[in-house]
C-alpha cells in the first residue's frame, strides 16, 4: 500500500492506495462515515486487494488528515470527493477496468448518490446506510439540533464560526465487541464534536432519493445489533434500489468491518465483487 494525495477545490485530499495482488479483477474507492476517517474500514482494504481489487481508501475533505473545514460535510462536497478519488484510482489501473464504490454509514449513502450521478460506477457496496439523520435523533435533539442549527447558520451569515456541538455516539455504541471497543479508542477516528454547518445537510439529504437512482449492482450490509442507525432505516434505503440489490446481514454493530465478524464480512464482499464489479 502506499500514501496518496489529490486536490478537489484547492484543497488536498489525504488516500492510501491497496494495489491488487495477482490478477487484477477491478478498482474500489472506499470512503468512511460521518466523524470518522478512513482508519474506521480496519482490514477490509487490504483483503479486497489481496483477493484482486485495487481498493483506494480515502478521507474525505474535513475528516482524517485530509484539508478542508473540520467537520464539515454536504452531500455536493463529498460526491465531489469521490468522483475525484475515481479519477485518481483510474488513473493507477489499466484501461477498462471496472469500478466501483463501497462506503460506511453516511459514507454509503453518499457513494448511492454518486453511483447514481458517475456512469463509471459498475457496482456499489453500502454497509448500515444513513437515511436521514433527523430519524436516528430523539425529539429532544432534534429540538434541540434546530435551535443550535439555526443558530449556527445565522452566525455564518455574520462571517463567524457556527460552533459544534458534543457527538452523540461514543465507541460503546460501534461495536459489539469489547476487544473492538478499545482497539478503536486507541486508533481515535472518531471526532468528539459535530460540527453545526452540517445543519442544513442534515435537514435536506435523504439516502433513500439517491438509492431511487441507483441502475448498478448494490450490496447492503446491516446488522440487527446496529445501535447508531436503526435496522428499519437501513432496509428502507435498499428497498429503494430498484433491482439488482443484495442484502447481506451480520451480528456486529455499527462499526463492522473493526467487530467479530470482520474476516465474514471481508469474505462476503470478496466474493461478492468477483461476481458483480465487472465491465460492461
Amino acid at each position: 500500500m502506499r500514501q496518496v494525495s489529490w486536490s478537489v477545490d484547492g484543497e488536498t485530499v489525504h488516500g492510501i492506495l491497496h494495489p491488487a495482488s495477482g490478477p487484477l479483477r477491478g478498482g474500489l474507492v472506499a470512503t468512511h462515515g460521518f466523524n470518522s476517517d478512513l482508519r474506521e474500514l480496519g482490514d477490509l482494504p487490504a483483503h479486497l486487494a489481496r483477493h484482486g481489487t485495487a481498493v483506494l481508501a480515502f478521507d474525505q475533505r474535513g475528516f482524517g488528515q485530509s484539508e478542508g473545514e473540520f467537520g464539515f460535510t454536504t452531500a455536493a462536497r463529498a460526491v465531489a470527493d469521490i468522483r475525484a478519488a475515481l479519477d485518481q484510482l483510474q488513473s493507477h489501473l489499466p484501461l477498462g477496468t471496472p469500478l466501483g464504490l463501497l462506503g460506511h454509514s453516511l459514507g454509503g449513502s453518499y457513494v448511492l448518490e454518486a453511483a447514481a450521478e458517475d456512469a463509471r460506477v459498475r457496482a456499489v457496496v453500502v454497509a448500515h446506510p444513513l437515511d436521514r439523520l433527523f430519524d436516528e435523533l430523539n425529539p429532544l435533539e432534534k429540538a434541540g439540533y434546530h435551535v443550535v442549527g439555526r443558530i449556527a447558520e445565522a452566525r455564518r451569515r455574520r462571517g463567524k464560526s457556527g460552533g459544534s456541538i458534543p457527538f452523540k455516539v461514543h465507541y460503546t455504541d460501534l461495536f459489539v465487541d469489547p476487544e473492538a471497543v478499545v482497539r478503536a479508542r486507541a486508533a481515535g477516528f472518531l471526532r468528539p464534536r459535530v460540527n453545526l454547518a452540517n445543519y442544513r445537510n442534515a435537514l435536506q439529504f435523504s439516502a433513500v432519493s439517491s438509492a431511487h437512482r441507483v441502475e448498478v449492482p448494490a450490496l447492503l450490509i446491516t446488522s440487527a445489533q446496529d445501535r447508531v442507525v436503526r435496522p428499519t432505516h437501513q432496509r428502507r434505503v435498499f428497498e429503494a434500489i430498484p433491482g439488482r440489490a443484495m442484502m447481506l446481514e451480520h451480528r456486529s454493530g455499527h462499526s463492522c468491518f473493526g467487530d467479530r465478524e470482520a474476516i465474514f464480512l471481508q469474505d462476503a464482499i470478496a466474493a461478492w465483487l468477483e461476481t458483480h464489479l465487472v465491465a460492461p
